[in-house]
């Protein structure tokens, strides 16, 4: 899910929202204690299961985040608002004999902002900062509908070294819901959210790897650009080493049916709604200036790092209004990113292609790029990530 409002915009019969977030989770909980203060609180959770749960530290490292994969929802969780955020109040009693007190924690499925997707060993030494693209969400988006795995959480951290954090970044990037839709939002809220999370002088020196799909890819790109011209975000673009692109419309790519749908979501009544997102759209479509301009700005950047590109072998099935007047990915297949759209042709350039279309090539990654990986892992993959990032010590890793 990405730059095509593939599942969240649009109609798609697999169920949504089985996986939830919980934050603010206190450093003491174990995962068998949280389970319990959530069995305490509603009894349709008591078919819940510790398999279930997913546990991390959050990024800041002041408190836990979980991640619930239920199958089928809870009924707690079917009474809420998927597109809201929730506060849930449990009164906690510390052992020793220690006072009561409330613990609120926060609940969405959004996934807006950073989630954890692993425990990382020791003090981390390099932080993967995964973003997704237009009508995507940070957790489906990378998730197999075959299988339900999502490969960041379920296989990439047993294929890399222990000490490196993975974080999925989400933000509100739905063509048909309420919200703001500009290049200069997404930008600045991405950039926001990087320095919250590198807020020490020790985290905003460690090495930063970024995973892009789609307009996620630009996101990127425009993040290292402010990088560049503030110097208040200048650790961003110090930071980062690889950047790994699956399916970037560098050079645009085709929006005239998601121009249909948003002409059709936003009637004149609410035209500055309609005219923000028309505006970003015109700036992915192929041949934009936006586009052109920051390609030219960007060279000396990416002459920094290293740069993996990916790019889609098939064709993807473009959105269409049904008779019952629902929009739907049913329409005429079309390659949605062009190869040389998706490609830069710099020589710290490493380019490959995905036999899946533009939705499936981050779904399936793990199982696409599989000979990219190292021979050592089980499944002989791991995105090249090992083979692209060397350590030559803890305190300076470089290329």
């Amino acid at each position: 899910m990405d730059l095509l409002p593939a599942a969240t915009d649009v109609q798609d019969c697999r169920p949504q929202h089985e996986c939830w977030r919980v934050q603010n989770i206190p450093t003491s909980w174990s995962l068998t204690k949280f389970l319990q203060m959530l069995q305490k609180k509603d009894e349709s959770l008591i078919s819940l299961e510790e398999q279930c749960i997913s546990l991390y530290p959050s990024y800041t490292g002041s408190s836990q985040t979980a991640l619930l994969s239920m199958r089928p929802l809870p009924q707690y969780f079917q009474k809420l608002d998927p597109d809201d955020s929730h506060v849930l109040i449990l009164e906690d009693m510390p052992e020793a004999g220690g006072k009561r007190g409330d613990v609120f924690l926060s609940l969405d499925c959004h996934f807006r902002g950073l989630t954890p997707l692993n425990v990382p060993v020791r003090n981390n030494l390099v932080d993967i900062v995964a973003v997704t693209g237009l009508g995507g969400h940070a957790i489906e988006s990378w998730q197999s509908r075959q299988s339900d795995q999502m490969w960041l959480k379920d296989f990439l951290p047993c294929s890399i070294p222990e000490n490196i954090r993975i974080l999925t970044y989400g933000y509100n990037s739905s063509l048909t819901k309420p919200g703001k839709r500009s290049m200069v939002d997404y930008r600045r809220g991405f950039v926001q959210v990087l320095s919250n999370a590198q807020s020490t002088a020790e985290e905003r020196a460690r090495p930063l790897i970024f995973i892009g799909h789609s307009l996620g890819c630009i996101l990127i790109a425009q993040a290292l650009l402010q990088a560049q011209n503030n110097h208040s975000d200048s650790h961003i673009l110090a930071s980062t080493r690889v950047a790994f692109l699956f399916g970037a419309p560098h050079g645009g790519q085709k929006v005239d049916d998601l121009v249909s749908m948003v002409k059709d979501f936003t009637s004149s009544s609410c035209s500055s709604q309609q005219s923000r997102r028309l505006r970003l759209l015109e700036h992915l479509r192929e041949d934009s200036d936006f586009l052109d301009d920051q390609r030219e700005r960007l060279i000396s950047i990416w002459e920094q790092m290293k740069i993996v590109s990916f790019y889609e072998k098939r064709d993807t099935k473009t959105v269409k209004k049904n008779e019952a007047g629902e929009w739907e990915r049913t329409g005429e297949a079309a390659r949605l990113v062009q190869g040389f759209s998706s490609l830069l042709y710099l020589k710290q350039e490493s380019r490959y292609a995905i036999d899946e279309d533009h939705i499936n090539m981050v779904r399936n990654a793990w199982k696409a790029t599989a000979s990219l990986g190292s021979h050592h892992s089980p499944d002989g993959v791991q995105l090249g990530l090992t083979n692209t990032i060397m350590f030559n010590s803890p305190g300076q890793q470089r290329l």
